[in-house]
């Protein structure tokens, strides 16, 4: 949970709910700006083509609103299953900001793992409230992607791996 973030009333049972479930390793609320747009409702699409889903659309309660697979979830607030931690590990320290939570989702479902989304949990995210400098961000991401990158070439174009 980052600390830009706001839980709402009832935010962790439904994530727990999803946790329980054998093969769930991750679990992630819907994110919603101060200002009412959809800030994280899971990556979905393929490993060439991931679709960040509702970025920046109106929070409409009539969309997005169901239990959904995907490929990772944000790390503003995730949820993570701490039985699997022994077998799939922390996250790689070789992020500083930005793609560490991508690289752990990956990790699971390379591990035969499953993330979820849930709209039954809601969170306010106020985005990029951790770090204000924007050229700063601009470079993590850009270094986050490239390890990321390295470290998954071989994965990220076998449906067999990743769907």
């Amino acid at each position: 949970l980052n600390s830009d973030t706001m839980v709402t009333p009832g935010w962790l049972p439904p994530l727990l709910l999803l946790l329980a479930r054998p093969e769930t390793a991750v679990a992630g609320p819907r994110l919603v700006t101060p200002d009412g747009f959809l800030a994280g409702v899971g990556v979905t699409g393929s490993n060439l083509r991931p679709i960040l889903r509702g970025w920046g659309e109106p929070d409409d309660p009539d969309r997005y609103n169901e239990v959904t697979e995907c490929l990772s979830i944000s790390g503003a607030c995730m949820g993570i299953k701490r039985a699997l931690l022994p077998e799939l590990g922390y996250f790689d320290e070789h992020y500083f900001h930005y793609f560490e939570e991508t690289d752990y989702c990956y990790n699971a479902r390379f591990h035969g793992y499953k993330i979820f989304y849930t709209p039954e949990s809601r969170v306010i995210h106020r985005v990029a409230g951790s770090c204000r400098n924007h050229r700063r961000l601009q470079r993590y991401f850009r270094e986050g992607e490239r390890y990321f990158l390295r470290k998954w070439q071989g994965f990220l174009g076998d449906p067999q791996v990743y769907g």
